[in-house]
């Protein structure tokens, strides 16, 4: 039997900052656990974890103390997936309103934005009226509340806090919401013989006795999103067994690591220093030390036009370069293997003083190969949007060559295409695929 783990993570959840504006009444989120281990946002859950956090109040307004005259706090969240909040330490001094779980309404006041996805409340309240609640230095906890996940999140769930009620003049602000995501899913599939169980971050295979399994293979594979949420790890436990299996019972590991959001490819153009060429010259880099080089005119006068497009990908992008004598004085990509094959064979070292030729610099950068059809359309595979190509025509399809270097110009819009072929270059379609 031929075992093959499958991870399909979709990690979604990304840290939110919050502004703080003067005069203001804040609470934040503070002492957070899960499972009673002190952790941070975001936080990975599944059905039945416990996530338990303080309500700490850390501004009310422009003195502390005396403070404000008191706050209605609102703590808001998706009734369906966290239950309902077991809320303990009440802060008493105040305290004028206990409220109970209900549909969530009137949570806007004083500047506080509606927690997305959230459709219940605890409404919490105090108010000192001759003023200087809650007369204490700050920080003071209002409570503690935990809740216990009724349900793995399919997507970020959000539990923030907001306000019924304010004092006079004051805004209401918040390090929230905090974000919870479902934990990494991991499936098994099998051939005909063998059993496996389990979900979650761990899975058991057991074999059966004198098999001929001698592979067992762990593939990870991350959904890109563009976000940076750290790393998980999944587990597969190999069953002890027997016969030809005696002994196995060893743990094999995977990581997933869901990276730092993917570099832009910046798009740069300079007419000035290529007044023959139709359009001027185009160059594209992801390399932000790079980017800077030549936003300083280290590369001549190109500017940036403004486009840019998402790196991403399983293939590398091959990247060549001319020379500014015999040339081409231009920069050449391709995510075609075969095709960055051939010119590095063609590639003469040490480069020929007289002969223009393409040379292999470095992988740029991954991106996805474009999928072709049996009539030769070309098409992106789902999550990816098409990378457009354009050829100045330096060498057209017949005739003499143009008294110009080549160039190419990469694009995710088609208009940017037509606008080239009407200057002369050549539509060559989709050259590749970029992660949206």
């Amino acid at each position: 039997m031929n075992v093959r783990i499958m991870a399909l993570v979709a990690l979604v959840c990304a840290a939110v900052a919050a502004g703080h504006a003067h005069a203001v009444q804040t609470v934040t989120f503070a002492n957070l656990t899960r499972n009673g281990v002190a952790i941070s946002g975001p936080v990975f859950v599944a059905n039945g974890d416990r996530v338990k956090f303080d309500a700490s109040l850390v501004a009310n307004g422009a003195s502390n103390p005396p403070g404000t005259a008191g706050l209605g706090l609102c703590l808001e969240y998706k009734r369906s997936a966290a239950g309902d909040p077991a809320i303990g330490n009440l802060l008493q001094t105040g305290l004028v309103a206990d409220g109970v779980p209900t549909a969530l309404n009137n949570c806007d006041k004083a500047g506080a934005a509606a927690v997305a996805g959230a459709d219940f409340m605890v409404v919490k309240g105090w108010v000192a009226l001759s003023g200087g609640w809650p007369n204490v230095a700050l920080p003071v906890k209002l409570y503690d509340a935990q809740f216990t996940l009724t349900a793995t999140p399919a997507g970020p769930m959000r539990i923030g806090f907001g306000a019924s009620t304010a004092a006079a003049g004051q805004t209401f602000a918040t390090n929230g919401p905090l974000l919870l995501c479902g934990k990494p899913m991991v499936t098994l599939t099998r051939n005909a013989n063998g059993s496996e169980s389990g979900a979650g971050a761990s899975i058991t295979a057991a074999f059966p006795a004198n098999g001929l399994t001698t592979l067992v293979t762990i593939s990870a594979m991350p959904v890109m999103d563009g976000l940076a949420e750290g790393s998980e790890t999944v587990t597969l436990t190999v069953a002890a067994g027997n016969g030809n299996y005696a002994g196995v019972g060893n743990i094999a590991s995977g990581s997933i690591a869901d990276s730092a959001p993917p570099p832009a490819v910046v798009e740069y153009l300079d007419t000035a220093d290529f007044p023959d060429s139709p359009g001027g010259h185009f160059f594209y880099s992801s390399d932000p030390a790079e980017q800077a080089a030549v936003d300083a005119g280290a590369a001549g006068q190109f500017h940036r036009t403004g486009r840019e497009f998402l790196t991403g990908g399983t293939a590398p992008v091959c990247r060549f370069y001319g020379s500014l004598a015999p040339g081409p004085n231009s920069h050449f990509f391709t995510v075609d293997i075969a095709e960055c094959d051939a010119l590095k064979a063609a590639q003469i070292t040490p480069a020929p003083a007289t002969v223009q030729q393409w040379n292999y610099e470095r992988i740029e950068y991954f991106s996805t190969p474009a999928i072709a059809a049996a009539n030769g359309a070309r098409s992106c595979p789902p999550n990816t949007q098409p990378l457009y190509r354009a050829y100045n025509n330096a060498f057209p399809p017949s005739g003499p060559r143009n008294p110009w270097d080549s160039n190419h110009r990469f694009t995710p819009v088609q208009a940017d295409i037509a606008a080239m072929v009407d200057l002369g270059w050549r539509d060559e379609g989709i050259a590749f695929c970029t992660a949206q």
